[in-house]
Formats: structure tokens, sequence, C-alpha cells
């Protein structure tokens, strides 16, 4: 008994078909005859060996993209991988400072994510819109080569699917406010319910 099989026909098919079998793609760069270097966005694609542009195979009698297609959707599928493994890490948890070197003023905060926290810190400064406004001044005047950005302690993680580490942040983040003999800040404490801003 034979199964009713329609080949797909549009670009819009083909491009379902592309993702469903994305899984297994393998891209082969050629090298130009007597050179070293691959050609550059020139690629053969072949799907487990039994599909190549421009011949026949058991999806249809040629794969109808142009190159800069399939280069596009393959880039496009490598970015998803990225952006994919980037959720999947395991998130630091801890305690950062931003400091100016020059005048000793300094940011301390605990964070789910202190790193991305020091990121943001970095593109505030370089962007002349920190909220920290005595921060801000050093930056300008002193440059980013006066600041350091920096973890100073983290969190041990827990396998408790539950686990709350609010607690836990606020008592290392009080540490190394008292350690450092530096004050809260209420807009980036984790948590600046404490603090009263003069």
């Amino acid at each position: 008994m034979c199964r009713n099989h329609t080949e797909p026909t549009s670009e819009i098919q083909w491009a379902s078909v592309f993702r469903r079998i994305s899984s297994s793609l393998t891209i082969n760069t050629k090298k130009p005859a007597g050179g070293t270097q691959p050609q550059p966005r020139r690629h053969e694609i072949y799907v487990r060996g039994a599909l190549t542009r421009g011949n026949a195979g058991p999806l249809g009698p040629a794969f109808p993209f142009g190159s800069d297609t399939l280069d596009a959707m393959s880039e496009s599928a490598h970015r998803k991988s990225l952006i994919d493994a980037y959720k999947q890490r395991a998130v630091e948890m801890g305690v950062y400072r931003v400091m100016c070197t020059a005048t000793g003023r300094s940011l301390v905060a605990a964070s789910k994510d202190p790193r991305a926290l020091l990121n943001r810190h970095t593109a505030q400064l370089r962007m002349n819109a920190h909220p920290i406004k005595p921060l801000l001044a050093d930056w300008k005047q002193h440059g980013e080569a006066a600041f350091t950005f920096e973890v100073l302690d983290t969190l041990a993680p827990s396998d408790d699917p539950g686990y709350d580490p609010i607690p836990d942040l606020t008592v290392l983040e009080d540490m190394w406010l008292e350690k450092l003999q530096v004050p809260g800040d209420p807009l980036h404490s984790i948590a600046p319910k404490r603090f009263r801003r003069d």
C-alpha cells in the first residue's frame, strides 16, 4: 500500500521542511581550485548525504533556495542555538562592586546575576546615563580606566527547586557593605526597602 506524497512546491513549504531536518544539517565549505582559503558564503548543503543543491533528492528535484537564503537560515539557526545556550547556562549569584579607584567611591550590591548587572552599569556609564550621579561624575572626570567592575563573592547553588536566594543574598550583601564601609543603595540593593535615600 502506497501513501500519497505531496512534494513541497513553495519556498514557505521548503522552509518548513528545512526546519524539520535542520538538526542533521552539515555545511561543507568548498575550497577554490589550487587555493587554501575557502570562498566566503559559497556553501553546498547536505542533509544526511541525501540532498544537495541543484541535484535530485528524496525531498524533490532540487533545493529551491539560493545560497543567500540558505546562509541566512543557517545563521538564524546558529543564533537561536547561542540564545538557548545562554538561557540554559548556570547563573552565578552573588555580590558585585563598581568602584572608581581615583575617588574610592563604590557601589556594592547583591544580584541573582551579578555579571549581567556589571555589564548594565558599564553600559550606563558609557552612555552617560547612570542613575547614581556622583559615580557618573567620577566617570566623566577620571574616565573608564579609573573604574573596576568585579564580582566580590558568590552564593553556592542549591539543588532545591523551590529555593529562594533573596534572604541569603541579603545577608551576603550586608556582610560586604559592612566590610567595605559602603552605604547601601536602595536603587540597586537586592532588598531595597531596608534603605532610605537621603
